[in-house]
């Protein structure tokens, strides 16, 4: 062999084994980058274990079941229920079931409405009155993207987002005697009749659903053309046969999902003076920052998302 070929081959040689070198190198970093991007997902989707079992817990109000109403739709979905519908001829898609007006507070600013979505109100959060408010939504408050006000007076509900001139008119109401009618301009929309037993919501000639009294601490609601009981017992709100909600102490709310022979824990609920959380087994949930009374900042895991504020 000749000394020049000896060395192109020893040069080969060398530089396959750079090759190796360099793709064990890039392969090397790229599990690592993967590996930072998984650590760094992780403590981005989930709340901060340690600082909810850091929490100097305080107590809860009592549960109760007590039917109401919330008409502006100013809520913070716990359990939002969906439906399947025909997009196309041949494909579905899935929409959120819309809120329901009718429903019961269940304490804490909790509420169950008859299309069985759960929630918080925001007006009880930052003790706005239902009634009379401009309550501020600024969306990623840490970049101001952008904000919108939910304006109620003289009994309408009105909507200004920002750049807009003028307000986006939503509805007007009406009250009299035991009736509350809800109205778009002259467009009749519901209305909802409450008495000492029964709290409906109906067209102008039709009750569509109904909460009736049917016993202490015990509702049927009559929608979707058969009855559902929802009960009160001394630590455990039944919510049909589908949840409950119970108060094992002061200061824990659970929320089940009911099972013929084992409930299923969905979140538990926590709260200091200035915090509450809200998570699943996987620390995957609500965070609600009390800036004051009047203001709520909301973060969605370990992500903020939405600052409420009530503007006086």
């Amino acid at each position: 062999m000749s000394r020049t070929k000896s060395i192109k081959q020893s040069k080969l040689f060398i530089h396959v084994i750079e090759n190796h070198i360099f793709v064990y190198k890039y392969q090397e970093m790229r599990t690592l980058a993967f590996l930072f991007m998984i650590i760094i997902f992780y403590s981005c989707s989930t709340l901060n274990p340690q600082e909810i079992s850091n929490l100097k817990k305080t107590t809860f109000n009592p549960l109760q079941l007590r039917p109401g109403i919330e008409t502006n739709d100013l809520r913070i979905d716990l359990i939002r229920q969906t439906e399947t519908y025909n997009d196309t001829d041949s494909t579905t898609a899935t929409r959120n079931v819309d809120y329901h007006p009718l429903g019961f507070d269940l304490g804490n600013g909790l509420f169950f409405d008859v299309n069985d979505n759960l929630c918080l109100r925001i007006d009880y959060l930052i003790s706005a009155s239902p009634d009379n408010f401009n309550i501020k939504k600024t969306y990623r408050p840490e970049h101001n993207k952008k904000h919108t006000h939910y304006i109620f007076s003289n009994d309408s509900l009105l909507i200004k987002s920002e750049g807009s001139k003028n307000n986006r008119y939503i509805f007007h109401r009406s009250i009299q005697s035991d009736t509350m009618t809800f109205f778009h301009k002259n467009r009749f929309l519901y209305q909802i009749i409450a008495s000492d037993t029964s709290l409906l919501y109906g067209g102008k000639k039709r009750i569509i659903d109904g909460i009736y009294l049917s016993d202490v601490n015990e509702y049927y609601v009559n929608n979707r053309k058969h009855n559902r009981i929802f009960s009160l017992s001394e630590k455990e709100i039944h919510l049909m046969d589908w949840y409950k909600i119970s108060m094992p102490d002061a200061d824990t709310i659970l929320i089940k999902r009911a099972g013929r022979k084992n409930d299923y824990l969905l979140y538990t609920i926590i709260q200091s003076d200035d915090l509450i959380f809200l998570f699943n087994k996987d620390f995957q949930g609500i965070k609600i920052v009390f800036e004051d009374q009047n203001k709520i900042l909301l973060f969605r895991n370990a992500d903020l998302i939405t600052k409420y504020e009530l503007v006086n």
